[in-house]
């Protein structure tokens, strides 16, 4: 259980140090709207990847990958081509070994602190 959380609160960690040296560097100063603001864009681009690997995952770019390999197949006539395109692996064999739990925890806990400081705004 600990092992689970360790990894997003690490994320955590790293995201909001980065946070505060990204609102030092581009508002040459740290308050509670820039940080409401860089947090919101992190927690949404964390949000969104593991939402992307979940639908990788879930085979959704599989039918695609066919249906462009089966286009390429048909206008390429050299061999050596055709059997390369099919020896290429799925994208939802690709993303087995991700986990997205950790990212997605990292979301949703950048954007309840995101929110916590809204209210405290």
């Amino acid at each position: 259980m600990i092992n689970k959380l360790l990894k997003p609160l690490t994320y955590t960690v790293i995201t909001i140090i980065l946070v505060l040296v990204l609102s030092l560097f581009i508002y040459q100063q740290i308050s509670l709207l820039h940080f409401i603001n860089i947090t919101f864009i992190f927690s949404s681009c964390f949000i969104l990847l593991s939402l992307l690997i979940f639908i990788s995952k879930a085979g959704f770019f599989d039918g695609i990958t066919f249906a462009f390999r089966k286009f390429y197949k048909n206008t390429v006539k050299i061999k050596e081509l055709e059997e390369d395109v099919e020896q290429m692996r799925l994208p939802s064999e690709q993303t087995t070994k991700v986990s997205i739990s950790s990212f997605l925890m990292t979301g949703i806990i950048l954007l309840i602190l995101m929110m916590i400081a809204l209210l405290i705004y």
